[in-house]
């Protein structure tokens, strides 16, 4: 089926604003490769014979997939799937040859879109993301149209946002605020937070998370010591793979050693 290049093209603007945004969330690695896949597909509109044959896609999964696995070592969490929904998305955008395909590309940016609220809730991405979505609902009602005007489509789909705006002003006064779920944040390997954790990486320090984990338990048999006697050892780290820091995968053996000497009280 030989799709409507101005449509394609609308819709590949609209999804390059949609990640455009997530700079401040995605490694470069990822969002490098997103635009890469993008721009690739933005000649294609012209040479068609530049897309990928399914040899060619496998061999594409196949470097997204390392990629992400390169960063993350499972799916789950805020950053993890985020950066997979966007690989995906670029991924998709090389099998685009019909109108389900537009479709499921359009959902699939709206989810990326919605996705942007889990970094960032201030008014000016907000707007944002509105008008952008404003371009993707265009696109839908061009996809619909029997003589697709983009024009057109984008004034009908700005009359359906105005008439959808009070509506969502109700909602955000009257809807509940509900605590997000700890592993929204909790569950990234990537991100740093307070507390004691087995594995640390200096340059997630930025995007320090507050834990409200409980640590560890005291119990002291005689009188509570003052706070400057109150210090414990923690976890060493001396494994480094050059960006992330762990502890030691010492075998059985050399986890049996002699407990040291100490004076002054016992703590449990």
């Amino acid at each position: 089926m030989n799709l409507d290049k101005k449509i394609l093209l609308f819709l590949l603007t609209a999804i390059g604003l949609i990640v455009l945004p997530h700079i401040q969330n995605l490694p470069p690695t990822v969002f490098g490769y997103f635009y890469l896949l993008l721009a690739w597909r933005v000649a294609s509109v012209w040479k068609p014979d530049w897309l990928p044959n399914k040899l060619m896609l496998l061999l594409l999964t196949v470097i997204g997939m390392a990629i992400l696995y390169n960063l993350h070592h499972g799916l789950f969490g805020r950053d993890a799937g985020t950066r997979l929904f966007v690989t995906a998305l670029g991924l998709k955008l090389m099998e685009i040859k019909s109108e389900r395909d537009l479709y499921l590309i359009t959902f699939l940016a709206f989810v990326v879109a919605a996705s942007l609220f889990l970094f960032q809730q201030s008014i000016l991405m907000a707007a944002y993301i509105l008008l952008v979505c404003c371009v993707l609902l265009g696109t839908l009602v061009a996809i619909n149209s029997q003589e697709p005007n983009t024009a057109l489509a984008l004034k009908s789909a700005a009359k359906i946002v105005a008439q959808a705006i009070p509506m969502t002003i109700v909602i955000f006064i009257l809807f509940p605020r509900i605590d997000p779920p700890k592993w929204l944040y909790f569950n990234d390997s990537n991100t740093a937070r307070s507390g004691l954790s087995d594995n640390m990486e200096p340059g997630s320090i930025s995007n320090l998370a507050l834990s409200d984990e409980l640590v560890f338990r005291v119990q002291f048999t005689g009188a509570i010591p003052p706070p400057a006697q109150r210090y414990w050892r923690g976890p060493v780290l001396t494994h480094t793979d050059g960006k992330r820091w762990t502890q030691s995968k010492l075998n059985s053996q050399d986890r049996l050693q002699e407990n040291p000497k100490f004076t002054g009280n016992l703590y449990q």
